[in-house]
């Protein structure tokens, strides 16, 4: 039997950038690149080698072309060689015990053709959240802006001959006091990297960067988060992202998670502590509607969310999709498709879309038999 799994070229030393009209990626060859990323959040902690290499071996196999993974996500928290991101809570000293896993993950993904969206840092290292903070129990704000620019600087120059992509922001929304404490992160990262990264922001749930950024000259381009909840509407933000001035492209970077309890009908809070055990879930069919509206929203960007079988029992994941190219609402575009062969252009064929009111609810709540032909981040990468 012959292997009809796509084959993707190694992405060592790919160069993305955008393209001449900004309203998508390029490589440095001028071929369009198509964003389909998979949340593996704490991949660089909870995974070894083998397993690693497993996963990123599988998203390589299903057309997926970016993997987003945190880099900093709680500084007591070890990796399995027992090994802390940093040297005495220090961003300006990075640990090469943890970091030497990183290089490995990021070069193994580039060669099997995936580009590493690296969330440089969660917010809360940032900032403190007045509710749901995930390390409320310390203080786990390191940051100013000295020290942020020189993570940055230190980042971009350690990953400047990799195929990566920055996202600041780490799930936060910034308020006036540390907006500059980006932009130095930022500056620090085009620095380090001498200018060939692409960095962009990770806002909270139901909001843009362009809210905050757009006019900055490091954001490349604008990233969406849309709630974890059905029918919630991602559009307007697409849509306003894609109306602004200066042009830059827009993506939802962060969307529905399958089998992420539904916050539209129930209190997320109580679930995230623990109180509540919820029937109600975000469903193949809930990710797919939000991926199909932002594709059509523009008529350019494709962006998509997540479905379905998991790596372990239950899983979480969220899929989104940028390109400049392909016109059609139902299939990904190769990585090189143009608008002139977007008929045949190879990623698979999305599922078509059934009534969600036609499927029973425990049914709607658990799709995880894998018919629908994607293999979803395992729910030990997404806490």
């Amino acid at each position: 039997m012959t292997d009809s799994r796509p084959v993707t070229a190694s992405r060592a030393g790919t160069r993305l950038a955008l393209s001449a009209d900004r309203r998508g990626l390029v490589d440095q060859d001028g071929v369009p690149f198509f964003y389909l990323g998979d949340t593996a959040w704490t991949l660089f902690k909870r995974l070894d080698h083998a397993d690693a290499d497993r996963y990123l071996s599988n998203r390589a196999d299903k057309g997926f072309t970016v993997i987003q993974a945190y880099v900093l996500r709680g500084l007591e928290v070890t990796n399995l060689d027992g090994e802390l991101p940093l040297i005495d809570r220090d961003p300006t000293q990075l640990n090469e015990g943890f970091f030497r896993n990183v290089d490995w993950i990021v070069r193994r993904a580039n060669e099997l053709g995936l580009v590493m969206g690296l969330v440089a840092t969660m917010g809360e290292h940032v900032k403190r959240k007045v509710s749901g903070e995930r390390f409320k129990e310390r203080n786990e704000q390191i940051f100013n802006e000295d020290s942020a620019y020189r993570f940055g600087e230190l980042l971009g120059a350690r990953y400047r001959d990799d195929c990566v992509i920055w996202l600041l922001g780490g799930d936060r929304n910034p308020s006036e006091e540390d907006i500059a404490t980006w932009d130095a992160m930022a500056y620090g990262m085009k620095a380090g990297s001498a200018g060939v990264h692409l960095v962009s922001y990770h806002s909270g749930g139901g909001h843009s960067s362009s809210e905050y950024f757009h006019d900055k000259d490091w954001l490349d381009f604008n990233t969406v988060q849309s709630r974890h909840q059905s029918r919630d509407a991602n559009y307007p933000l697409i849509t306003a992202d894609y109306a602004l001035s200066p042009v830059k492209p827009t993506l939802d970077m962060e969307c529905r998670y399958e089998d992420h309890p539904d916050a539209r009908v129930i209190d997320i809070q109580k679930v995230f502590a623990g109180e509540l055990d919820p029937d109600e879930r975000v469903d193949a069919f809930d990710a797919r509607e939000g991926a199909y509206w932002a594709t059509t929203t523009s008529g350019r960007w494709r962006t998509r969310a997540g479905s379905t079988a998991p790596v372990t029992t239950r899983s979480r994941c969220c899929r989104r999709a940028m390109t400049g190219s392909c016109p059609s609402t139902r299939r990904a575009p190769s990585a090189s498709a143009t608008s002139a062969d977007s008929s045949s252009c190879g990623r698979g064929t999305w599922p078509p879309l059934t009534s969600r009111s036609s499927r029973p609810a425990r049914a709607r709540a658990r799709i995880t038999s894998g018919r629908c032909g994607h293999v979803t981040a395992a729910s030990s990468l997404y806490t």
